[in-house]
């Protein structure tokens, strides 16, 4: 959902504040920004349903662990 309207901002963002460099287009510098975003977005959001689906209410106990 929020990779949708950070396209978004990053496109709006191509050719008025992103400019093209001798090496990189506009459009070239402009996607990098995008995954960026999500790959921080990720750290986050990992941690959230870390927290929110805890290993605890999923282990039975008196089982034993298993090999793996």
């Amino acid at each position: 959902m929020f990779t949708f309207y950070q396209s978004i901002v990053f496109s709006a963002l191509e050719g008025r504040v992103i400019k093209a460099t001798k090496y990189w287009t506009e459009t070239n510098i402009a996607n990098g920004p995008n995954p960026l975003a999500i790959y921080i977005e990720m750290v986050f959001f990992s941690a959230l349903m870390w927290w929110a689906y805890n290993i605890r209410e999923y282990k039975k106990s008196g089982t034993p662990t298993t090999s793996i």
